[in-house]
């Protein structure tokens, strides 16, 4: 009985076995990655659903969130559906769906399939991008309308940003990609489109948190001077802080996507950070957004909610509209046989400073 003669692999052949394989497995890490934070995504947004219900659908500003919210959940799963699709498709095409052609031949198959979902995932990912800078710069006035130059930056970012997406989508959609997702393969205008609207939407966070910390610290500081430096934190101080925190972590992994915009050679370690930040960053963009609305909606002195207690006025004041009241810490100070409960609000200005110290 003859054995059966088993053909040889070539070196050709092991080459594109090995390259293949290393290539499955970190698209699998990414995967992995991914459906991880999608997980934790879930968590957050069923929380996020119930808190805003559980307060009532009861104007413009709770409707908009309401929809911000479902829509970021519902495009960075959308994102993730894609990406699970193109992964097992990738293994699909290369064991079963051309077994007539050679290995080389399959490869090429494969990574003509993949682009087809690059243009809507990277639509979703910029419209993410946009909408989650909204979230943050809506955080950082409260829907003020002020004349500095801080509120100048974020209004004009907020313009620019989206302009500088819809030259990237028209180029990608028109002159197709480069080597990579994040690239097109038109103008030096069409290469830079997506990289100039994400540093557009890093220094948004940056300002957008920068102007969080400072009013932190402001309200840190006021309800230190009236109550003293032995007291409770109230919960207010422990929102902002969380806001404070998450901002800056998430800019620091904002910057780290910067990674996204430069080639890389496979097989080494700035490709496997790209495997790895690439699987966060579709769900981050969505889930901090989301993170944001639920610590507001937590804190409903920080928002303004119509039906909460308006702050004290000292020596007639101006406070301004974007309060953050701190009604469920108010803390209480005896004066003889009696006993007062204060509310505070951050004070924005000088101006707001001087009322108080003179009413002091």
């Amino acid at each position: 009985m003859s054995t059966p003669v088993t053909p040889e692999v070539t070196p050709e052949e092991q080459t594109i076995l090995y390259t293949f394989g290393q290539r499955a497995v970190w698209n699998t890490v990414t995967g992995f990655i991914e459906s991880a934070f999608w997980a934790i995504y879930v968590v957050l947004f069923m929380f996020a659903m119930r808190i805003q219900l559980k307060r009532g659908i009861r104007d413009l500003t709770s409707i908009i969130l309401l929809l911000v919210s479902v829509f970021l959940f519902a495009s960075s799963t959308a994102l993730w559906t894609m990406y699970v699709i193109s992964l097992l498709d990738q293994f699909r095409g290369f064991f079963l769906k051309y077994p007539d052609l050679s290995l080389a031949d399959r490869v090429a198959r494969i990574n003509i399939e993949k682009t087809k979902l690059w243009f809507p995932e990277e639509t979703l990912f910029l419209f993410n991008m946009i909408v989650g800078d909204g979230v943050v710069i809506w955080r950082a006035w409260g829907w003020q309308l002020l004349v500095n130059p801080d509120s100048i930056f974020l209004d004009r970012s907020n313009d620019q940003a989206p302009a500088f997406v819809v030259i990237t989508l028209d180029c990608l959609g028109n002159d197709g990609f480069g080597g990579q997702s994040t690239e097109s393969s038109g103008s030096k205008v069409c290469q830079w489109g997506e990289p100039i609207a994400w540093g557009i939407s890093l220094l948004t966070n940056i300002t957008s948190t920068s102007i969080i910390a400072v009013r932190a610290w402001g309200h840190h500081r006021f309800l230190r001077k009236v109550l003293g430096s032995k007291r409770r934190k109230s919960q207010t101080e422990k929102i902002l802080l969380i806001l404070v925190e998450s901002g800056f972590i998430y800019c620091l992994f904002w910057l780290s996507q910067i990674i996204l915009f430069f080639p890389v050679v496979f097989g080494t370690l700035a490709q496997r950070l790209y495997s790895i930040l690439s699987g966060m960053g579709d769900q981050i963009s969505g889930l901090y957004p989301t993170l944001i609305i639920i610590l507001v909606n937590m804190q409903r002195s920080m928002s303004d909610d119509p039906d909460l207690l308006s702050s004290a006025r000292f020596s007639g004041g101006i406070l301004s509209s974007a309060q953050f009241q701190t009604r469920s810490s108010m803390e209480e100070t005896t004066t003889g046989a009696g006993s007062d409960k204060l509310e505070f609000s951050v004070l924005h200005s000088p101006i707001e400073r001087n009322h108080l110290s003179s009413a002091a």
